[in-house]
């Protein structure tokens, strides 16, 4: 089951660019995309962790950009707004996904970020409220 598209995660081009995410989500964006780098953080097992979330995601149709990719992508998006509401306990695992697979593997990276310290910011509601405002003024 691909995400809601009723869902608002549209922003204007520049807040999609990685460089002007929270710093946490950039760490995070470049786990899911597999760049070891010294930002990038974990253990060789982490990084198996987020090699896997890849896999689990790009099979069942999301699209994970190449390591360096200036901008993020939708799919990255809802994938960093899962990890973030597990890692708060706001959403029940089992309601995330069709596929078991993909759920054990958001879990398990929002236990590991947990673990080295890096907390997802929620996404706001009143940031989409006022994208969403933006772009029907645009229509």
């Amino acid at each position: 089951m691909r995400p809601d598209p009723s869902i608002s995660l549209t922003m204007p081009l520049s807040r999609l660019a990685v460089r002007r995410r929270p710093l946490a989500e950039q760490k995070v964006i470049r786990m899911i995309r597999g760049e070891r780098t010294r930002h990038g953080g974990g253990s060789d097992a982490h990084v198996s962790l987020f090699e896997r979330l890849q896999g689990v995601a790009s099979k069942n149709g999301f699209l994970i950009r190449v390591p360096g990719a200036p901008y993020l992508g939708r799919d990255e998006l809802f994938i960093l707004a899962w990890l973030a509401q597990v890692q708060r306990g706001r959403c029940d695992a089992h309601t995330l996904h069709d596929d078991a697979a993909l759920e054990v593997a958001i879990v398990e990276c929002a236990k590991v970020l947990g673990a080295l310290g890096i907390n997802l910011p929620l996404p706001t509601p009143s940031s989409q409220r006022s994208d969403r405002n933006r772009q029907q003024q645009q229509d």
